[in-house]
């Protein structure tokens, strides 16, 4: 063998060797840095942040559609359906999600026990379905039942998937709770908002009567047995009206006469 042969041999060796440590160290560090389960965890942690902002409007047909298929993508399963208080479905997802309507009974024995339910689906027929069993999870939201959470799956339902249905339905709880908790602060902000209007409205009614005794006691001397002219009565009930009222209402937005009336 000559020595060129040899050499370019050798180079092609070190050239190998090097890639191999190369792209080795970037794979190595990559899988170091980012493993798979914490990739999995962030794209749950995504996919469920998908599916909050809809389920803080409430449970109702419309948020149950929007966060449907994030909850479907987070369960991995052929169908997933929300279900109101009274057992109806809200909404249905996934390829197998028309067997939602199969489990009714069980769906309002899950939420009035506040258990979760396993529950049987006779087949459908359709090609490619496969789903067999339904996994049942109540929701709550202040201490009251709002609806449930219908998992479908195949034949085998393993202890994962149970896990995983009863961590959602948490998740799912904890969102309408906080739907919840909005409401009361708009409910107390509108009380509020009666009780000062409340404490308004005499203050008001009090400055009405003492402007009214003072215009009086200005142009009618005590014992004159006078009486305020037409237009000065005019004047009077213009000034009073273009104060302000409670509500926020201005004077621009009410209609006060420029003119006494005729004589």
């Amino acid at each position: 063998m000559s020595p060129l042969t040899t050499g370019l041999i050798v180079a092609a060796v070190v050239a190998a060797l090097v890639a191999i440590v190369y792209f080795g160290g970037r794979w190595l560090r990559r899988r170091m840095l980012d493993p798979p389960g914490v990739r999995a965890a962030a794209g749950a942690l995504r996919t469920a942040g998908l599916a909050a902002p809809p389920l803080r409007d409430g449970l109702t047909s419309k948020s149950s559609e929007q966060a449907l298929p994030h909850l479907l993508a987070l369960l991995d399963t052929p169908g997933v359906a929300l279900c109101g208080p009274d057992g109806a479905v809200l909404g249905a997802d996934g390829p197998g999600g028309h067997h939602a309507e199969q489990v009714g009974d069980t769906v309002l024995v899950a939420i009035r026990s506040d258990r979760r339910q396993l529950a049987s689906c006779p087949p459908c027929g359709r090609a490619g379905c496969q789903v067999s069993r339904a996994i049942i999870a109540p929701l709550s939201a202040g201490g009251r039942p709002v609806g449930a959470l219908v998992v479908l799956a195949g034949v085998a339902v393993g202890p994962y998937l149970v896990r995983a249905t009863d961590e959602t339905a948490r998740f799912i709880t904890t969102q309408l709770e906080l739907a919840d908790l909005a409401g009361s602060r708009a409910d107390l902000a509108r009380a509020e908002v009666r009780a000062l209007r409340a404490q308004i409205s005499p203050h008001f009614i009090y400055n009405a009567l003492t402007t009214i005794a003072a215009f009086v006691r200005a142009n009618m001397p005590f014992g004159s047995g006078g009486a305020l002219t037409p237009q000065e009565a005019w004047d009077l009930a213009a000034f009073i009206g273009a104060q302000p009222r409670p509500g926020g209402e201005t004077a621009a937005k009410r209609t006060t006469p420029t003119a006494p009336p005729p004589p």
